[in-house]
């Protein structure tokens, strides 16, 4: 026999839950940025995206969202720029990785499980340079940290 207090926090858990299932893959979040090779499935978990969206399954934050990434073969990020922090890593696939400072550019390979922390206001870019598609996790600061492409600064 279940006590009602743990019932109770049982069913407060289940609300701090979000299961893949639920979740709807948001093909537009980045087609307002019309670039070659932008095309990727925004799965948001918590927290808005980085467009400042929050989707009805994902719960609610305030100091960063997280969100799974599915990139097709070919697609991936122009450079761009947070005002916030971000951290990348790749679940599944292989994925190339730009980071650009000071006028200079760093490219690097990552693999399943490896990780890759942006500090905020760096430019970086990233596309899935395989055959088979890359499953990225996402973790983005802030409310509202809209990407800011170089055109725009």
């Amino acid at each position: 026999m279940i006590s009602e207090k743990r019932a109770e926090l049982e069913a407060k858990a289940q609300a701090h839950i979000v299961r893949f299932k639920d979740v709807e893959p948001d093909w537009t979040n980045f087609s307002k940025v019309k670039m070659p090779n932008n095309d990727r499935a925004v799965y948001q978990y918590l927290g808005p995206d980085g467009h400042g969206k929050l989707p009805p399954w994902a719960l609610p934050a305030e100091r960063f969202g997280l969100s799974l990434i599915c990139m097709p073969p070919g697609q991936g990020a122009p450079a761009h720029t947070h005002e916030t922090e971000e951290v990348f890593m790749v679940m599944e696939g292989k994925l190339s990785f730009w980071w650009e400072e000071g006028g200079e550019e760093a490219h690097i390979e990552l693999g399943p499980k490896d990780m890759f922390f942006s500090p905020a206001r760096t430019l970086r870019r990233f596309t899935n340079t395989t055959t088979e598609p890359v499953w990225l996790l996402t973790v983005l600061g802030g409310q509202d940290a809209r990407p800011i492409y170089p055109n725009e600064q």
